[in-house]
């Protein structure tokens, strides 16, 4: 990811619309080809209405990172995926996060550990991370 340079006020905005709008959760898969039989996915994600697409969309015209995704029920998403992507935004708008400041101190922690060798200890821990992420998010992912 490219050094994110936006101004104090686009910075505040998108903290703004991250606690309102959106979600930081780390999604918990079983998967038979890792180590643990389990993937710890980390995400960002932004939503709004279909309404609204003209505006959402210019929202993150500057961003180099993450995607656009229309859902089948007329929401947007915009997601953020990749783990390194995920870490600089989030220490960027760390600052300005009001509401979900727990959850982004908790992601910033999982992707420090994922960093780390995959150890059964460090994905025990990374794993008891998610599912507190989880329980502050009241998810079913």
């Amino acid at each position: 990811m490219q050094k994110i340079n936006f101004s104090q006020t686009k910075l505040a905005y998108l903290a703004g619309l991250l606690d309102g709008d959106g979600s930081i959760y780390a999604r918990i898969k079983k998967r038979n080809d890792c180590k643990y039989n389990l993937h710890i996915s980390p995400c960002v994600v932004f939503f709004q209405s279909l309404k609204a697409r003209n505006n959402f969309v210019l929202i993150f015209k500057e961003f180099n990172f993450g995607y656009h995704r229309q859902r089948k029920d007329g929401m947007l998403e915009y997601i953020i995926n990749k783990q390194e992507d995920i870490y600089n935004f989030l220490t960027i708008l760390k600052p300005f996060i009001i509401l979900k400041n727990q959850q982004l101190k908790i992601m910033l922690e999982i992707i420090e550990i994922k960093r780390l060798p995959n150890t059964k200890k460090n994905f025990d821990y990374n794993l008891s991370l998610a599912k507190k992420l989880k329980k502050l998010n009241y998810s079913n992912t």
